[in-house]
């Protein structure tokens, strides 16, 4: 379990998957997908709704030293908020959050939000999104193994909470 803006999200190591090989956002995202869809954390179509939404609110971050995505879906698609987290073996484009249909951002990490009923959802993606606009951070997790993203994640917003 991981607190992130007040809000308490299962995480686990065996949701960290590294060197995901993909062509297209959606090839990105289905492992992280299928992960949390295994521990019954998410509705067997929770990709189809992601990738829905991901067409029409597209949610890849310009962020240096890596391209960060954010996919994530209506609540009444998830059973128990959590977070599953992808490093890529080498960048795939998405839309840019809040740009045009067409601009695009290559991609290197993905962090995958599935956000129940009643959570709020506005003060995880802030916690996020603060968090990956540290570049030392960001660009450690490119080049580390599962077991240690996992650690580092989970020491960040450790540390976050406790200083509030």
């Amino acid at each position: 379990m991981i607190t992130i803006g007040g809000q308490s999200l299962i995480f686990e190591p065996g949701q960290v998957i590294i060197a995901i090989d993909a062509a297209t956002s959606m090839e990105a995202i289905r492992p992280l997908s299928q992960r949390l869809i295994e521990a019954e954390l998410v509705a067997p179509d929770f990709l189809t709704h992601i990738m829905a939404r991901e067409a029409t609110f597209p949610t890849g971050l310009p962020t240096e030293p890596v391209g960060v995505a954010i996919p994530h879906t209506d609540p009444e698609h998830v059973h128990a908020s959590a977070m599953a987290v992808g490093v890529l073996s080498r960048p795939v484009d998405f839309g840019v959050m809040g740009a045009g249909d067409d601009e695009v951002t290559p991609v290197s990490v993905i962090f995958l939000l599935a956000i129940a009923p009643g959570t709020g959802h506005m003060n995880v993606l802030g916690s996020l999104i603060r968090l990956i606009q540290d570049a030392e951070f960001l660009g450690g997790l490119s080049n580390s193994s599962a077991p240690s993203i996992h650690a580092a994640i989970v020491d960040e917003f450790s540390k976050n909470s406790q200083n509030k």
